[in-house]
C-alpha cells in the first residue's frame, strides 16, 4: 500500500523501529502487545501505523486514544459485528468530525485516501475495545467529489451489512426480536461542506427495517436525525443523486 507524499509511511517507519527497540529481536511484532501474534500484535507495521496516525491527529481529550506501554495485554472482544462497528462510526464518530472539524476528514481523504477509511474503522474498535481485523478495515472506501462544481462532499462506503426483514418473522418472533438489538446498519455517509466551517450536512443511506429497503437520515449536529422517508437501492450513485436533490431545497 503506497501513501507517498503523507505521514503514514512516517508512522509505520516509527512502529517498526520501537517496536524492533523494545524487542530487541528484529521481529515485526508490536512491543504494545509482544506475546501475541495476531492482528492486533499486527505482524506487519499496517495497523499500529494507522493507530499512531489517529493519537497524532486526535488532539481533542474527548477522542484521544492511550496507547500505554505498560497497559497489557488488550482485552479481546469477538462478539460485535461489522455492522455494529459501521453503525458507531456513521452515528457516533463522523458526525464529531463532520460538524467540528471537518478539516481532518478533508486532510485524510486527499492526502492519504487509502487509510481514511480503515481509520476511522479502527477508531471505532478501539472506542468498543475490538480487535481490529485488515481485511475488515479495508472494506470501509471513501469517495469523494463536488455537487454543481462548487459544495465538496466526502462519502464513505460502508461493507455491504448482512439483510435485515424485520416483516418475514411471525408475531411472536417479532416479539422476541423486539427484546433484542437489531442493528440497521449503514450502506454510505456522506458530508458535505457548507460555505462556513461548522455549516456541514450529513446524511446516511442505513437499511429500513421492513422490506429490505433502505432509509435516508439526515444527522443533525445535535446528534438527532431525521428519517426522510423510503430511500433508493443502496448505490452509491443514487444516494448521492438523492442527497443533492434534497440540499437543493434549502
Amino acid at each position: 500500500m503506497s501513501h507517498s507524499g503523507t505521514k503514514f509511511p512516517q508512522m509505520q517507519r516509527r512502529c517498526r523501529q520501537q517496536c524492533r527497540e523494545q524487542l530487541g529481536d528484529g521481529s515485526n511484532r508490536c512491543y504494545r502487545n509482544p506475546h501475541r501474534w495476531g492482528v492486533f500484535a499486527f505482524g506487519t507495521p499496517w495497523l499500529c501505523g494507522i493507530l499512531n496516525l489517529i493519537n497524532a491527529q486526535r488532539n481533542d481529550r474527548e477522542w484521544s486514544i492511550k496507547l500505554d506501554n505498560d497497559a497489557g495485554p488488550l482485552k479481546v472482544s469477538t462478539s460485535l459485528p461489522l455492522s455494529q462497528l459501521c453503525y458507531d462510526i456513521a452515528y457516533f464518530i463522523l458526525p464529531h468530525y463532520a460538524f467540528k472539524n471537518l478539516a481532518k476528514i478533508e486532510q485524510l481523504c486527499e492526502k492519504s485516501p487509502e487509510s481514511a477509511g480503515p481509520f476511522f474503522y479502527v477508531m471505532a474498535c478501539q472506542t468498543r475495545k475490538i480487535e481490529p481485523t485488515i481485511a475488515d478495515a479495508k472494506r470501509l472506501k471513501w469517495h469523494r467529489g463536488k455537487f454543481g462544481g462548487q459544495r465538496k462532499f466526502f462519502c464513505l462506503e460502508f461493507p455491504v451489512p448482512p439483510t435485515v426483514d424485520l416483516s418475514t418473522l411471525p408475531p411472536e418472533q417479532f416479539a422476541k426480536r423486539g427484546e433484542q438489538t437489531v442493528v440497521l446498519a449503514p450502506y454510505f455517509a456522506v458530508i458535505i461542506g457548507g460555505p462556513q466551517a461548522d455549516s456541514a450536512s450529513y446524511f446516511v443511506l442505513g437499511q429500513a427495517p421492513f422490506g429490505g429497503g433502505t432509509t435516508p437520515r439526515r444527522v443533525l449536529p445535535n446528534g438527532n436525525n431525521c428519517n426522510l422517508g423510503p430511500g433508493p437501492r443502496p448505490e452509491l450513485k443514487l444516494f448521492l443523486d438523492t442527497v443533492e436533490a434534497a440540499t437543493k431545497l434549502e
